[in-house]
């Protein structure tokens, strides 16, 4: 209304507009009415839904139902883009560039089988520089995190992508640019990002991120992705735009959360050590249900169960 009110005024100016002033309410007139337009657009297809939109709604939302567990993949990507050449010796004192490091939160992990070998699977959408590492290096650590708010803490940390910036240096006084989620998670209290080496094959070790800390890491698992020189093939499978990724775990870290003793059996709490899951939106604990597996239910029809999970404490 207001681009043609002063349309209509410009024509009745006493000495008439002049030329830019006509062109400005010409041009604010038809701004506004394609503006309109596309507003008018963008409403109407919020409120209807295509059929295929329907469907992916529906399934979003069944999902939420369901608890999905919660861990944080590190790796480290390559100074030079391109494969490790693992056949040439590694220095074990050279300094570590921590713009190099990569991160993520997952929700799609899962154990695939136990023996011979444990194989755990899980899945990244694409374009992703952890996916990009991981190609490189088909290296990575798994931390999985305890159920309560440290656990919570990281897990956030690294849902926001690997962004990188620039800190001033503690000693001589130069900026190092670091990666933003390590450092934020590195933050934390009683919370220490140091390089874990797995061993290789090859001539040198993998040095990847490992985030330390016992309030919030129940266990580090070391994992490679399978290759294809294993019976299984390839552990790298695109599936539309997501990749597939199925890797054997290879270690238990020691010395990170309860895990000291890598040799023997150990036994764990499931009151202490319950592993942070994800559901309806927010990070959630599994809780422990009156009928045990396998045993028989004896509730009736609309008997309402009780809830798998609950929400995290303060």
């Amino acid at each position: 209304m207001l681009a043609r009110n002063g349309r209509q005024l410009a024509s009745k100016f006493p000495n008439g507009a002049s030329a830019v002033e006509k062109r400005f309410f010409d041009v604010f007139f038809r701004w506004s009415r394609v503006g309109c337009v596309a507003a008018g657009s963008r409403r109407s297809s919020t409120q209807t839904l295509s059929p295929a939109e329907a469907h992916s709604q529906k399934f979003r939302h069944i999902m939420r139902l369901m608890p999905h567990p919660i861990v944080v993949l590190t790796t480290m990507a390559s100074k030079t883009p391109g494969v490790v050449d693992w056949s040439k010796p590694g220095d074990s004192k050279e300094e570590i560039d921590p713009s190099l490091y990569r991160g993520m939160t997952l929700s799609s992990f899962t154990s695939l089988s136990i023996g011979p070998e444990p194989l755990i699977t899980f899945n990244i959408g694409f374009p992703s520089r952890t996916l990009s590492a991981l190609t490189e290096t088909r290296h990575f650590l798994i931390h999985v995190l305890k159920a309560n708010t440290g656990g919570s803490y990281v897990a956030d940390a690294f849902t926001k992508g690997n962004a990188v910036h620039a800190i001033p240096g503690s000693e001589d006084g130069k900026e190092t640019v670091v990666n933003t989620a390590f450092h934020e998670a590195g933050s934390q209290e009683h919370m220490t990002v140091r390089v874990h080496e797995m061993e290789h094959s090859g001539k040198r070790g993998v040095r990847l991120p490992l985030l330390d800390c016992r309030s919030a890491v129940t266990a580090v698992l070391e994992c490679q992705v399978l290759g294809e020189g294993d019976r299984a093939g390839g552990g790298l499978i695109r599936i539309g735009d997501h990749v597939l990724v199925v890797a054997k775990v290879t270690g238990v870290v020691a010395g990170v959360g309860g895990y000291t003793d890598t040799t023997k059996f150990i036994s764990v709490d499931s009151k202490s050590t319950r592993g942070l899951c994800y559901r309806d939106g927010k990070y959630a604990k599994a809780r422990k249900l009156i009928r045990a597996a396998g045993s028989s239910w004896q509730g009736g029809e609309n008997q309402e169960s009780e809830d798998a999970t609950e929400e995290l404490d303060d």
